[in-house]
């Protein structure tokens, strides 16, 4: 577990004792849970999903250019590409997974 603030936002992080198996062999081993935006509305599950893509970011993001939506500034290392879609969910492309950030940014995990 570790906490942090985005925007004004806290944000929670849980780091889960067994990851999630998905689909195609893909897993998600931590969970990303904040409050949504003031006078916000979301539709009912994921604010977005985030895809780690690793070393090739750059690259998928030149290659991709034509359906990113964009690409936002979540501090000197997390720099994720982004789809927004009409509902206002997005899907994320990271460089690092969010567990890694958040290590790289100085944040330690307490175990509950």
């Amino acid at each position: 577990f570790a906490e942090n603030e985005h925007n004004g936002r806290p944000i929670a992080f849980m780091c889960l004792k067994e990851a999630l198996q998905l689909p195609y062999g893909f897993t998600c081993d931590l969970l990303e849970l904040m409050p949504p935006k003031p006078n916000n509305q979301y539709p009912t599950g994921l604010e977005h999903l985030g895809v780690v893509i690793s070393s090739g970011l750059e690259v998928f993001g030149t290659k991709h250019q034509a359906v990113l939506t964009g690409r936002q500034d979540q501090g000197p290392i997390n720099k994720p590409f982004y789809i927004l879609f009409e509902n206002s969910k997005r899907v994320k492309f990271y460089s690092l997974s969010m567990k890694d950030v958040l290590a790289e940014e100085g944040n330690a995990f307490i175990q509950l």
